[in-house]
């Protein structure tokens, strides 16, 4: 797998980890409760109950979020760029390895 695959690679799972972050700090920040209604006394229908976060529980989440993703799109660019020279930094030195 050539460098600058690894580095998309990479980027997209962060990417994915970040969003899911996001989700799940939005949930806990805001802090939901499931609520089990009847409806006429057939069925039951859950309902998610969204309530605004209340002092220290909001936190920072979208702030290191969008720090995590500025920081990977900038690795993911520097080895776009800089992807072939690394790669022969990289292949030269292994050529200078003796077993």
């Amino acid at each position: 797998m050539r460098v600058i695959e690894k580095a998309m690679w990479a980027a997209t799972a962060l990417f994915t980890a970040c969003m899911y972050l996001v989700d799940h700090g939005y949930r806990k920040c805001q802090g939901y409760q499931r609520q089990v209604r009847e409806d006429h006394g057939r069925r039951r229908s859950l309902l998610i109950v969204f309530r605004p976060a209340t002092g220290r529980s909001a936190g920072d989440v979208p702030g290191w979020v969008l720090i995590t993703l500025m920081s990977a799109v900038l690795v993911a660019g520097l080895l776009a760029i800089a992807g072939p020279a690394l790669q022969g930094l990289f292949n030269q030195a292994m050529e200078q390895v003796q077993p």
